[in-house]
């Protein structure tokens, strides 16, 4: 698909999500909303011009990941989260490998973009920070469709590493196409998360593990 066309594809879809949230939700989450607004504009910027607004689309990255945690900060139960689990290995080695993604892809980036140095440290912090939130939102299993924020919350966290990649340094229309599967599908997720966020039943729960 051409770039010429995702630039308007993208933002409709968002706004799309925005309305069909709008609509059905019984209280409206302001931090959804700004984290649609943030990641509408970082759309706009990657297609108009990745390189000449990647400051924009760093800053618009950082608001969207902030927001996000923000509105799933009352969700967050730490009183019913055993902290023990962030320290099986499965958890240990998916967190290293989400961090050892982000911050090697951001250091190829602050080597070409040296002056993006700041928005760089306040992305990666952003995107580190979203992830512990719905990891511990996940992994305290108290809400029924907490799949649908694992998934949201991977497609976002890899598709951010994918797109520096395959705009500065292998661009190729075909991997436009998956990435932009992912980022949609990931934005949707979330919606449905935030939209449809009932707690489970209170039952004798085991530990859960990625």
């Amino acid at each position: 698909m051409e770039r010429g066309y995702l630039i308007y594809i993208l933002p409709i879809v968002i706004i799309s999500i925005g309305i069909i949230y709008c609509k059905h939700a019984k209280k409206i989450n302001f931090w959804y909303i700004i984290s649609l607004i943030a990641i509408l504009c970082c759309d706009i910027f990657w297609y108009y011009d990745f390189i000449g607004y990647f400051c924009g689309i760093g800053i618009s990255i950082s608001i969207y990941f902030l927001s996000c945690s923000l509105a799933l900060k009352k969700l967050v139960l730490l009183d019913r989260f055993r902290f023990n689990i962030l320290l099986s290995i499965p958890i240990l080695l998916t967190f290293s490998l989400i961090s050892y993604v982000i911050l090697s892809v951001y250091q190829l980036v602050e080597e070409s973009i040296v002056y993006a140095l700041p928005v760089v440290i306040a992305s990666v912090f952003s995107q580190l920070m979203y992830s512990v939130v719905f990891s511990i939102i996940y992994l305290t299993d108290v809400y029924k469709n907490g799949v649908n924020l694992l998934i949201s919350g991977v497609l976002s966290l890899f598709q951010v590493p994918l797109i520096v990649i395959n705009e500065l340094y292998h661009y190729d229309i075909i991997y436009t196409i998956p990435i932009n599967i992912a980022h949609i599908l990931g934005l949707y997720m979330f919606m449905k998360f935030i939209l449809n966020t009932t707690m489970k039943e209170p039952e004798l729960k085991k530990e859960k593990y990625l």
